[in-house]
């Protein structure tokens, strides 16, 4: 019988982490136990099968019970108000210092002046002219 194996693909149970007074309390490890690193599908099964034994799955009803309960909920607009959308998009040609990329970034607005979307992001690569910067974050503001 090969230990480290046997240590490895056993349950993991010992008495001596049950604190009889505490039944009810969860203490946080401070050292690992040795082989769980290398036994990823082992420790997942045995944790998975502590928590359900343990009444973590009703979890999952939770969910279910407050997204049942804010169906209702959204975003509400009036009948007076507009659906027109506006966009904008603006991009800093060479803004980041260190890499030399580009930061472009846009909203979009509805009815006006309510904000629905918003954005940023650093550029993949590094644009030599402004006005290529400026299509860039064009395209990435409305695609």
């Amino acid at each position: 019988m090969d230990v480290k194996k046997a240590f490895l693909y056993g349950p993991l149970k010992p008495d001596g982490f049950v604190d009889p007074y505490h039944l009810d309390k969860v203490y946080r490890l401070k050292k690992a136990i040795y082989g769980l690193k290398q036994a990823l599908r082992t420790w997942y099964d045995e944790l998975s099968t502590f928590l359900v034994s343990n009444g973590f799955s009703k979890a999952v009803k939770q969910i279910f019970r407050y997204l049942k309960d804010t169906i209702q909920m959204g975003i509400w607009y009036s009948k007076d108000t507009s659906f027109e959308q506006t966009a904008f998009s603006d991009s800093d040609h060479v803004g980041c210092l260190d890499s030399r990329k580009s930061t472009s970034g846009g909203i979009q607005c509805l009815g006006g002046d309510k904000l629905v979307s918003w954005s940023s992001k650093k550029q993949d690569y590094t644009s030599m002219f402004l006005a290529e910067a400026e299509y860039v974050s064009l395209s990435a503001c409305c695609a």
